[in-house]
């Protein structure tokens, strides 16, 4: 299956004018000009019961356990960034 930066080289060699998916690694994307289609949210999914289930802020779940997204997800950079913007500490060996 073709993968993202397979149509980022078809891009630079002029192969392709246009690609419209997810945004790949930030090294991928390098020279590039995007723009934003839509915007997600990111929210957090618990259980009903869940002690946490009324949590609206990303610091309010600091102390559980959170598994987050891979290395390589779209997302990553994003909960990256939203983490130190609130001034938390990056994922370290919390993954």
């Amino acid at each position: 299956m073709p993968q993202i930066s397979d149509a980022t080289d078809c891009l630079r060699s002029g192969e392709l004018d246009l690609v419209v998916g997810r945004l790949g690694n930030a090294e991928s994307m390098r020279g590039l000009s995007f723009t934003a289609l839509y915007a997600e949210s990111v929210v957090a999914i618990v259980a009903p019961d869940h002690p946490r289930r009324d949590a609206t802020r990303l610091e309010q779940i600091e102390e559980d356990l959170v598994i987050y997204p891979p290395d390589a997800a779209a997302i990553r950079p994003l909960l990256a960034q939203l983490r130190l913007s609130r001034g938390m500490a990056l994922f370290g060996d919390r993954k």
